[in-house]
């Protein structure tokens, strides 16, 4: 940003130093923000939608991401079990994904599929949507969305407020494979 910024001077004025250190201590509304954080993380249940990604495990994790799952967003490579009362989202990125839930989900093939879920309860994430994020929300960068910013758009379109854990850059920092897939 260049220094005739108003927006972004005014914002880079009024942080706090970003380094903790012995010197510079939090304020007792920033410390308390910051306690309230740490309950909520576990906390997970208390939401009327928790959506997990693929085969994101919950049993014997569940004091860290609690119980709840209302939404699994998945794909066949990614599919796994879901109870009766949970949603399965599919992100279609083939057509061949199309044809696996039908033939899933069909009462003769049904029995070999090796994958339980409530047909009543699929979703199937709209390709427009999927190319609507690609070009307005990362600008075409890639050759299409990942599984995890797509999922964080549609949370957006389907709640009043949305809350993202275990979402960030990798050990390099990059946040380039959560936001989008390049050949």
């Amino acid at each position: 940003m260049m220094e005739y910024e108003p927006w972004f001077t005014k914002l880079m004025k009024a942080s706090p130093d970003p380094i903790l250190t012995p010197e510079n201590n939090i304020s007792a509304d920033d410390f308390k923000w910051y306690q309230r954080i740490q309950t909520d993380r576990r906390s997970f249940d208390v939401h009327d939608i928790v959506i997990r990604i693929n085969k994101g495990p919950t049993i014997g994790y569940e004091r860290d991401v609690g119980n709840k799952t209302t939404h699994r967003v998945m794909f066949p490579v990614s599919a796994t079990n879901l109870d009766n009362s949970t949603h399965f989202v599919m992100f279609p990125f083939t057509i061949r994904d199309l044809e696996w839930l039908i033939k899933t989900f069909s009462p003769s093939e049904n029995a070999n599929s090796g994958i339980k879920a409530n047909k009543d309860l699929v979703m199937i994430l709209s390709p427009a949507f999927m190319n609507y994020v690609h070009l307005n929300w990362l600008g075409r960068k890639g050759q299409y969305p990942s599984t995890g910013f797509l999922t964080l758009i549609f949370s957006i379109y389907m709640c009043d407020e949305v809350s993202v854990f275990g979402f960030g850059a990798d050990s390099q920092r990059n946040m380039e494979p959560l936001l989008w897939k390049s050949n």
